[in-house]
């Protein structure tokens, strides 16, 4: 049984602290970048690197939050198993695994035929936007046109 499915089910929470963990990481990491591409030989360098050195230190401890909060999650989902029961094995194997998978590959294969469809369709009305008779008429202008044209240059 996929580990992703004990976590969902179970530890929804932790999860979604760990993701929200992970994201101000990396935002603090895209600020520290930001500083370092938008210095200039003017700005006092000191200051900056005491700036920078003050961000990583927060990152670094951030990072091993998020470690301990991963090995937390880890070690919970571990011991879930041994308490799982026959009927949310199936419930996880059948409704959030199989189910699942059986649904996005329908919902793909839809989709797949939906735009198949679509594209024969724009391409159908593309290629019979004028009718007959619009065609016909054009052809007898420009036949003229070109007729006027031959009569110019002496041709009969």
């Amino acid at each position: 049984m996929p580990k992703a499915l004990i976590i969902e089910k179970f530890f929804g929470e932790e999860q979604k602290l760990i993701n929200d963990a992970e994201t101000v990481i990396a935002a603090a990491q895209a600020e520290i970048d930001d500083i370092i591409e938008n210095m200039t030989e003017e700005d006092d360098d000191d200051d900056i690197e005491k700036e920078l050195k003050k961000r990583k230190k927060g990152i670094a401890e951030k990072n091993k939050l998020l470690k301990d909060l991963k090995t937390a999650l880890d070690r919970k989902t571990r011991e879930q198993y041994r308490k799982l029961t026959d009927a949310q094995c199936l419930d996880l194997l059948l409704e959030r695994k199989w189910h699942r998978t059986l649904n996005n590959g329908i919902f793909a294969l839809y989709e797949a035929v939906s735009h198949r469809i679509a594209d024969r369709v724009n391409e159908l009305g593309e290629r019979y936007e004028k009718t007959l008779p619009e065609l016909e008429a054009e052809v007898e202008r420009l036949r003229k046109k070109v007729r006027g044209h031959l009569g110019k240059m002496g041709v009969a």
